[in-house]
């Protein structure tokens, strides 16, 4: 681990670290593939990353990895001068937009050029091609801005660097949600040096037909609906039937990975049946608007579906479970509501960009929660003898676990009497009979 550390900043260190903690305690699993098409440390590296969920697609593309890494970001957040500081002790690099005003391109050249020597010593940059975030699972247009600096560095060194371009996919279950999982998938490596007799020929063609290698790339690594006239139901159907797409796509691994796998495969199929059959075009957006529109407005869950009633007895039998648990639920909500509120709190109610919300909700909920454990913990130790902190201290991390899942097995229990009370209303088997049409495209 200490050789890990070697040559990054204090500030760099204590960030990987802060996060490092974030990311096990914020998310429930996740998984990282394709690590292997990674030259750490032995070459010249720009990831091409889709962006979709603001600060967290770098910290965490940087923190799963294995070497320090630079990245590109707009640089209206580099003004003040103790954040710039900051910013740059951390390795973030400035990107100016016309709408910062001066002469962008002279500002930027500078940053590229800041980008050519890190890259001349196997450093790894991050760029996100799309130009910006959109919390929409669908690879936008990309810019050509990456090539032309995979090309400004080969040129400022004489070609003599082996750039690798690589595409990478992040991949959320939930933006913001608390413990959400996050897949991140890294592919095969985009070798410059395979264009440069293409290049001879006609460079700004290569460029363009590198640009679009990058894009095939980036989509094969993560969650792409293209069809976009149709994404609400095609995203709506990846919630609604995650089982169903793993059993019709024959994954049996409990694995993000595998799901990842089923849900390409889903989303190749159905885009394929809106090609070519006229009825599930005309149907598909109609089915899924009214099944969602109805979950919403009933506060239903999808899963809640899977069933066609759920018995009184395995109902009492949660109720009993509810019970038995409730004096530790409330317990841990004693000392861990503030905390975990007030981060939620703030999120909602101040940050108006929702792709930030995922964020902000990590950050300050490592921050706070440690911060009150830490109060709470002397106050105890303070007004209590021998060594019960310590038991104190213990039992907090293990009750905010116990109490969320208590919460959340609340809500589940909840929703399956709110369902029942809906079998018989009109309208139900309407959206039943919607949810079948929806579930045989799946197992077509």
């Amino acid at each position: 681990m200490i050789g890990r550390f070697k040559n990054w900043t204090g500030t760099y260190i204590y960030g990987y670290l802060f996060v490092k903690l974030g990311i096990n305690t914020f998310y429930k699993r996740y998984e990282i593939v394709g690590q292997e098409n990674v030259p750490y440390h032995n070459k010249p590296i720009l990831f091409a990353i889709n962006h979709q969920n603001a600060f967290l697609d770098p910290i965490l593309t940087t923190v799963v990895g294995k070497q320090n890494t630079y990245y590109l970001t707009r640089a209206d957040i580099f003004q003040k001068p103790f954040l710039n500081k900051l910013f740059r002790s951390i390795y973030m690099l400035p990107i100016y937009r016309q709408r910062d005003g001066g002469n962008t391109i002279e500002r930027n050249q500078a940053t590229f050029n800041e980008c050519y020597d890190y890259l001349k010593e196997n450093n790894i940059i991050i760029i996100f091609p799309e130009g910006n975030h959109n919390n929409q699972q669908s690879l936008r247009p990309i810019k050509k801005g990456l090539v032309r600096i995979a090309y400004g560095a080969d040129d400022k060194y004489n070609n003599e660097l082996d750039i690798h371009i690589i595409p990478v996919g992040l991949n959320y279950s939930s933006y913001d949600g608390f413990q959400s999982e996050f897949f991140i998938n890294f592919g095969e490596p985009i070798l410059l040096n395979d264009y440069n007799k293409q290049r001879e020929e006609n460079e700004k063609k290569t460029i363009t037909t590198i640009t679009n290698d990058i894009h095939k790339g980036m989509s094969k690594q993560m969650i792409d609906i293209q069809k976009m006239d149709y994404y609400e139901a095609i995203h709506g159907m990846l919630y609604m039937f995650p089982e169903q797409i793993n059993t019709a796509a024959n994954e049996k691994e409990d694995t993000l990975y595998a799901k990842f796998r089923a849900q390409k495969e889903f989303i190749k199929k159905i885009e394929e049946k809106i090609d070519t059959d006229l009825t599930v075009a005309e149907n598909l957006n109609k089915k899924a608007k009214s099944f969602i529109d109805y979950t919403k407005k009933n506060n239903l869950k999808y899963w809640l579906f899977d069933k066609e009633k759920y018995s009184f007895f395995s109902i009492l039998l949660s109720f009993f479970g509810l019970v038995v648990g409730l004096p530790l639920h409330i317990y841990g909500v004693i000392n861990n509501y503030i905390p975990y509120k007030i981060p939620v709190w703030f999120v909602n109610s101040k940050i108006k960009d929702v792709t930030f919300h995922g964020s902000f909700k990590m950050a300050f909920g490592v921050l706070f929660f440690k911060l009150f454990w830490l109060i709470q913990t002397i106050i105890v130790a303070c007004l209590t003898d021998d060594y019960i902190w310590i038991l104190y201290l213990a039992s907090l991390a293990i009750s905010a676990l116990f109490s969320w899942n208590y919460w959340v097995f609340y809500l589940k229990t909840i929703g399956k009497i709110r369902y029942n009370k809906r079998l018989k209303t009109e309208g139900f088997k309407k959206v039943k009979a919607d949810r079948a049409y929806l579930l045989g495209l799946i197992k077509d």
